[in-house]
């Protein structure tokens, strides 16, 4: 029998993972496995001109938590400004935060070299929380991630790290 796995998706803005991965995800759901969802922002600065920045925030982050309902799993927004993702420590020991509280045993995440500056921190912010992930310097247990999957073009996706 199959061991049950939690796969986690990050995408530096709410549907980035889901519409980039999301048939991916829907198998392991139905083949039982645990499914998160993280969006580094909202995707609030796209907004149409019908919609306040506000309320395209409200609206993609009930289509993240809807999406990842739908899967029977979890959906987490970690709520930074579009277009403004930081490179920092903070943002990476909050990522290593939501890891060790989740658990997950694969990462997918955006592809490295995006033109988009939020695309193209993603990774890297997935894989230096990976890391300090594995140690456990907070109130969660350390954790460490087996497989960090990334996107290699439009559809596909490369096991780019074993850990």
């Amino acid at each position: 029998m199959r061991e049950k796995l939690h796969i986690m998706a990050v995408g530096a803005h709410v549907l980035d993972a889901e519409l980039s991965c999301g048939k991916t995800l829907a198998k392991h759901s139905l083949l039982g496995d645990k499914i998160t969802t993280v969006a580094i922002t909202a995707g609030e600065n796209g907004h149409p001109a019908e919609f306040t920045k506000e309320e395209f925030r409200k609206v993609n982050t009930e289509g993240g938590k809807a999406f990842a309902e739908a899967l029977g799993g979890n959906f987490i927004c970690m709520g930074y400004d579009d277009a403004n993702v930081p490179e920092s420590e903070e943002i990476y020991n909050a990522m290593a935060d939501i890891i060790r509280k989740e658990k997950p045993d694969v990462i997918f995440t955006h592809r490295e070299g995006s033109y988009h500056e939020d695309h193209f921190l993603a990774p890297k912010i997935v894989r230096k929380a990976v890391r300090r992930a594995g140690f456990s310097d907070s109130e969660y247990p350390a954790h460490r991630v087996k497989h960090i999957w990334k996107q290699s073009g439009t559809s596909s996706w490369n096991a780019t790290d074993r850990l």
